[in-house]
């Protein structure tokens, strides 16, 4: 019997630990089972909370680039819907990288924070973080009186405000924590969002305005001014009569590496033949060492330190009367067509025409100028990233300028017009031209890879830094691949005059084509251009056609792009203004001029204080030419050449001619305070 109790005890025993085991594991698995619950809910909440914060921040800082933009100067449609939609999209996906990476962490700790925690860290988050950006700009004005945050002398400033507000934040979030929200925060919090709703619907709408709008200026050339009725002009006839005007830029095209100046390479074949049917100015000088400066003072017959726009940041004032401005008045049709960034509307270049197309591509944005766009954060964290989301090489290529100009030459009845063009295609990255390469070398190299790399090895923004000794072989690559580039407009040039004289524009048309500025080959220790005033950068070719009062002819007298303004307004027969720097060149051409025009020519580079570039000038003489440098710099310092004996300038003689560098110095004064 003791034995049964024994035996029963312990089957009893033996059932209970069954029971407890199966009781256990049910417990396990409902623990799982919640514990499984509570990571994908969780998750799912956490990815959408800091989505919302994500888009949240975008929209914060994509509102203050937009507001920052229109404060400074004129807007472009592209940069509303992409100033407001890449910062959220840039921004939402960092919030969801960093939700996932957090849910990680969550589940190898084994604690989940609540939905309420969450929302509540990432709306703090999110504000501060707005907060922020807006108060960049903000400080900024305040302290210097404008918003240019990325300066290097202002770094103190911004680490200041970035920690400080960073610090701030903080403490409100320790004094906030474990505070429960009131029933009148949440009701704040549902109509915050309900406003937040109809804001969004609102802001769809502009992006979705902005980018149908900016889609049709793709294609489009809507005319800002309409045509004069010729009914109502008792003067048209005379107006009919005037000759038309064609100014063609080719940007970046230096002289030395063009035909009709005695190049040896077949660069130009068709620009040769239409300089034997022009007047030839062989020793044409830019007033400036990059694209704004030279066309404004092209426009205006002004150098940059009259007409002010020698900056990127800077526009032409509209104070200056431009040549489209003058020939509106005077009854033309007035339009015009640009490849590069830097003659844009957004820079006042536009002032007087009546159609100007300079929407360059769909990413367009990339070459934006703002200090708070998102895209430097980009650029900064990868610039093959930049490249991929915004491809963009920021110009307009020639065919399709040439399309855009024979479909507005389509409109054309017959009325005096001014034609603007500026093509784009010679300037880096030197990636046209391909059918021409054979033309100027036998080596194939990896044409983005030497892009990138002149750029970012031999290229110095800042003009402080020069190469000593550079390979042959890369020098020769790289002047073949702009050569191939320069044939490649000069075909395109040639097309379009082709198409035009088949309708007749060329019949009373004088015809002007010239280069805003050359280029670097490391002549002088650099690539490329803007950084010195040497004259692989300043000689530039110009040329005049007009063969019913020009015969073709060669002038070897120096003169100044700023001389083309005056020179067109006499040969088509209006009045000169008075404040302007350049002379007209029509006695040179027609033989009665006695001697050169110009006892010097001006040409300028303003450097950024703040990025600790120097200021230069140039006064150039027929044979003496001086560069003054402030502040002096080591590998581009002031410098005296003579030009007849040295056009290279190898040999720097201001220490020999002190007397003389020091005379041309007072005449720099002179010239530049008149």
């Amino acid at each position: 019997m003791r034995c049964e109790i024994s035996g029963g005890g312990v089957a009893g025993r033996r059932d209970a630990r069954a029971r407890a085991t199966l009781l256990a594991r049910g417990r396990i698995r409902k623990v799982m089972r919640r514990r499984d619950d509570t990571r994908n809910r969780p998750l799912a909440e956490h990815l959408a909370i800091a989505l919302k914060a994500g888009v949240g921040l975008g929209l914060a800082i994509g509102h203050v680039d937009v507001a920052v933009r229109l404060s400074g100067r004129r807007i472009e449609w592209f940069e509303v819907y992409l100033g407001l939609l890449l910062p959220v999209l840039v921004v939402a996906s960092c919030a969801v990288a960093i939700a996932l990476a957090l849910d990680l962490i969550f589940s190898l700790r084994g604690e989940y924070p609540s939905s309420a925690s969450l929302r509540s860290s990432y709306a703090f988050f999110a504000v501060s973080m707005a907060l922020l950006v807006i108060a960049f700009p903000v400080i900024h004005l305040l302290v210097h009186g404008d918003s240019l945050l990325w300066d290097p002398g202002r770094t103190a400033l911004n680490t200041s405000i970035f920690f400080g507000f960073i610090g701030l934040s903080l403490l409100v979030r320790v004094a906030m924590r474990g505070r429960e929200p009131s029933p009148m925060a949440s009701g704040t919090a549902r109509i915050g969002g309900s406003l937040a709703g109809n804001y969004g619907w609102l802001l769809g709408l502009v992006c979705f305005f902005s980018l149908a709008y900016d889609l049709y200026l793709l294609r489009a050339l809507p005319e800002r001014f309409p045509p004069r009725d010729p009914g109502h002009d008792n003067v048209m006839g005379e107006r009919r009569e005037r000759p038309n005007l064609i100014l063609i830029t080719l940007d970046t095209v230096r002289a030395g590496n063009v035909g009709f100046h005695g190049y040896g390479k077949p660069t130009t074949p068709h620009l040769n033949g239409l300089a034997e049917q022009a007047v030839v100015f062989e020793r044409a000088g830019s007033v400036a060492s990059w694209t704004l400066p030279a066309h404004a003072s092209l426009l205006t017959g002004k150098y940059s330190f009259h007409h002010g726009a020698h900056e990127m940041h800077q526009q032409l004032s509209p104070e200056h009367e431009t040549l489209a401005e003058i020939l509106l008045a005077a009854g033309y049709r007035t339009a015009g067509f640009v490849g590069g960034p830097y003659c844009k509307a957004k820079y006042g270049l536009d002032q007087g025409f009546s159609v100007y197309h300079d929407r360059l591509d769909f990413f367009e944005y990339r070459h934006t100028y703002d200090p708070l766009s998102i895209k430097r954060g980009i650029d900064w964290f990868s610039k093959d990233l930049s490249r991929l989301l915004l491809r963009s090489d920021g110009e307009r290529t020639a065919p399709e300028i040439n399309a855009d100009v024979l479909r507005w030459a389509g409109r054309w009845n017959g009325e005096a017009f001014f034609l603007f063009i500026n093509y784009f295609d010679a300037h880096d990255p030197y990636n046209q031209g391909m059918e021409h390469r054979h033309l100027f070398t036998s080596e194939t190299r990896d044409d983005k890879a030497i892009n990138q790399m002149v750029r970012s090895h031999y290229f110095d923004p800042i003009g402080r830094f020069r190469v000593r000794r550079v390979d042959p072989g890369l020098r020769e690559y790289l002047v073949a691949m702009y050569d191939a580039e320069i044939r490649f407009l000069d075909d395109q040039l040639a097309k379009l005059l082709d198409q035009l004289s088949r309708r007749g524009f060329l019949d009373n048309t004088v015809l002007v084509v010239a280069s805003d500025h050359g280029e670097e080959f490391f002549e002088h220790g650099g690539v490329m251009h803007k950084q010195t005033l040497y004259e692989e950068v300043l000689h530039v070719p110009l040329i005049v056609r007009f063969p019913k009062a020009l015969r073709p002819s060669r002038v070897g007298a120096r003169v100044s792009l700023a001389d083309v303004f005056p020179t067109v307004l006499e040969l088509l027969g209006l009045p000169l203004p008075r404040d302007i720097d350049g002379k007209s060149l029509l006695s040179l051409m027609t033989g009665d001029g006695a001697g050169p025009l110009h006892d010097f020519i001006v040409s300028q580079r303003y450097g950024r204080e703040e990025h600790g570039e120097s200021h230069m000038q140039a006064l150039t003489g027929q044979n003496w030419k001086y560069i003054h440098v402030e502040p002096e710099q080591e590998r581009i310092p002031s410098a005296l050449f003579n030009l007849r004996a040295d056009p290279l300038e190898r040999k720097n003689l201001i220490r020999e001619e002190k007397a003389r560098a020091e005379r041309l110095h007072a005449e720099l004064d002179r010239v530049i305070e008149e």
